[in-house]
């Protein structure tokens, strides 16, 4: 029977459990950005899941194509994906990567001529500044990401 947990998750998880082994030996800092589409159930339920797997593959080509090859990107769940980034700079550095991402998927995508405008809100938790460990990580840039997706920003994290 397959697993429940997507390869890529099972991936992002063996990273992440790397990564904070090389952080606690190493001491420099970790962060985790969690991303979710804004409104992507309404792409689903109007142009059906054809088109949400069009603006899914679209979204993480265009988050690829901002990050640095030495950062991982996950795709975790329907529409979340996960940035890990070892040797994490500054809160602030950190903000501005977000607010690239963000801005840097937008423009439009057109499926069968109806355009689509993807966003994003982010979602920040950094080690060890924020948690002990990595699971706790994960746990808190998910509930940044909803915190702000709640409050209507995209693209910031929620102070410590």
């Amino acid at each position: 029977m397959p697993s429940p947990t997507s390869p890529n998750r099972r991936l992002l998880e063996e990273r992440l459990t790397q990564a904070e082994r090389r952080a606690v030996s190493s001491g420099h800092p970790m962060a985790l950005i969690y991303c979710d589409l804004d409104d992507f159930k309404k792409v689903n339920d109007g142009l059906g899941h054809a088109a949400g797997d069009c603006v899914l593959r679209t979204v993480a080509s265009r988050l690829r194509g901002l990050l640095r090859e030495d950062v991982c990107l996950a795709r975790v769940g329907g529409d979340e994906f996960i940035v890990l980034i070892e040797h994490a700079a500054s809160r602030k550095e950190l903000d501005v990567m977000m607010e690239n991402l963000s801005n840097g998927i937008r423009g439009l995508i057109y499926i069968d001529g109806a355009p689509v405008s993807p966003a994003i809100s982010c979602g920040l938790a950094m080690y060890p500044e924020d948690v002990g460990c990595a699971a706790d990580l994960m746990r808190l840039a998910d509930a940044a990401m909803y915190s702000i997706k709640q409050q209507g920003k995209v693209a910031t994290y929620l102070p410590t």
